[in-house]
């Protein structure tokens, strides 16, 4: 027996607001890794909370094209389907390995990728830049006192820009997740109310690179 149009538009919803939620707290998880760094380095985890967070963004982009309730032709839906498009570039270099071997190796960049981000060091009155990868490669602190840098950047302790690179492809998870958390509460707008809030067309980030 089929199951009715609501239905089916509910589970899907369900399912849609699972997944926002799963990213969102993969994301808090990796953030809190990276504020526990000095005390132990959690390279492996890091990388791999860094995949999570990508492969959920995959599984969000294929439900956002199965009747999510959400028109189509809306321009807030549109749009966030195109700025959850380069997901896809990055699962592409681990499901097309021959190549990627070779790219990564071109970029000197571990075949899982490495996490960077800004982390607060309040004894130096400022930040680190934290630079992880998954073993065997090793994870490092980057160590020159140069890279030790005051806080006169737009830096939002303690974990701030929060990157991640695969093969010649970076994402900035920091842009990347606030997008996702204005993308929640737009779908959930649109889903209980049907209509978008106020402003929420005209209010944009600039890129996840």
């Amino acid at each position: 027996m089929n199951s009715s149009p609501k239905t089916r538009i509910d589970f899907v919803q369900s399912s849609v607001a699972f997944t926002f939620s799963a990213m969102e707290r993969r994301y808090e998880r990796l953030c809190d890794l990276l504020e526990d760094y000095r005390v132990k380095n959690h390279d492996d985890e890091i990388v791999a909370v860094a995949w999570d967070i990508i492969d959920w963004a995959e599984r969000l982009r294929t439900l956002l094209h199965h009747g999510t309730g959400v028109k189509a032709s809306d321009p807030w839906l549109q749009w966030f389907k195109r700025e959850l498009a380069p997901v896809e570039q990055m699962r592409h270099v681990i499901q097309h390995l021959p190549g990627s071997v070779e790219e990564c190796l071109s970029e000197k960049v571990p075949l899982f990728g490495c996490v960077s981000a800004y982390c607060s060091n309040e004894s130096r009155n400022g930040y680190d830049i934290v630079v992880a990868v998954a073993s065997p490669l090793g994870v490092q602190e980057i160590g020159d006192p140069s890279l030790y840098l005051k806080t006169n950047i737009d830096f939002h302790p303690p974990v701030d820009q929060v990157c991640f690179q695969v093969g010649k492809h970076r994402m900035n998870l920091t842009v990347f997740m606030t997008l996702v958390r204005d993308g929640h509460m737009q779908f959930e707008q649109r889903t209980k109310t049907g209509r978008p809030d106020k402003g929420a067309e005209g209010n944009r980030e600039e890129g996840i690179s």
